[in-house]
């Protein structure tokens, strides 16, 4: 079937509604990518931008703590998620070298570039926490670590 696009082109605009944003809590996921990012915050001695890795995650369920009317209307299928996780310090790689071991990946005598295409695949639990934003609830991804099987 073909995407009638003379269709999607006739959409109004103006009173679309936004979809439903994912309730605060507790995800499980599969890390689908990864990239290096700037910070959009800048470090407070040298002014210049820290350095991130963004994990792209694709969750895959509901953590515990988030009730069933809080699920209602979510579609798990239809949402990305994004953790910025900083490398801007030794203590930041530390974590991450820390995080990377958790998950099982051999770090041993690898840099950050060898480790880090290995996540890929790989199952994670986050914390999702919202904060009010000028055009609504903004999510943030908090706290990725690896998945520990029940």
């Amino acid at each position: 079937m073909a995407v009638d696009f003379a269709k999607l082109g006739s959409t109004k605009l103006g009173d679309m509604q936004p979809p439903p944003k994912e309730p605060a809590g507790t995800y499980h996921g599969t890390i689908q990518s990864w990239k290096w990012a700037e910070s959009r915050w800048k470090n407070k001695e040298t002014n210049q931008p820290e350095a991130q890795v963004h994990f792209t995650i694709k969750p895959t369920e509901f953590g515990d703590d988030i009730d069933d009317d809080a699920r209602t209307g979510i579609n798990l299928r239809d949402k990305i998620h994004v953790a910025e996780v900083g490398v801007g310090s030794d203590a930041q790689v530390y974590y991450m070298q820390e995080m990377l071991r958790s998950m099982g990946i051999d770090v041993s005598g690898r840099s950050l570039n060898e480790a880090l295409p290995d996540t890929v695949g790989m199952q994670v639990t986050y914390n999702i926490v919202q904060r009010e934003g000028e055009r609504g609830p903004i999510l943030n991804v908090r706290k990725m670590r690896a998945r520990v099987s029940n």
